[in-house]
């Protein structure tokens, strides 16, 4: 039996005035701050390309 991943998708068309890498780990520290949850985030340019590996921008959960 294994476990499924949740995946989430976000359509960020709108947020073009921000940097993309730096929205990733504000996304990521907020999802650890307030669940305890470590997650890795990946922006790219459409779904299909998240799944490649290292397609866009690939920010891993770092221990701090």
């Amino acid at each position: 039996l294994h476990d499924a991943l949740p995946i989430c998708f976000a359509d960020l068309k709108g947020f073009w005035h921000l940097d993309p890498l730096q929205y990733g780990h504000k996304i990521r520290d907020t999802v650890k701050q307030y669940t305890g949850i470590p997650v890795s985030v990946v922006i790219a340019p459409s779904k299909t390309l998240t799944f490649q590996p290292y397609s866009y921008h690939n920010l891993r959960t770092v221990t701090r």
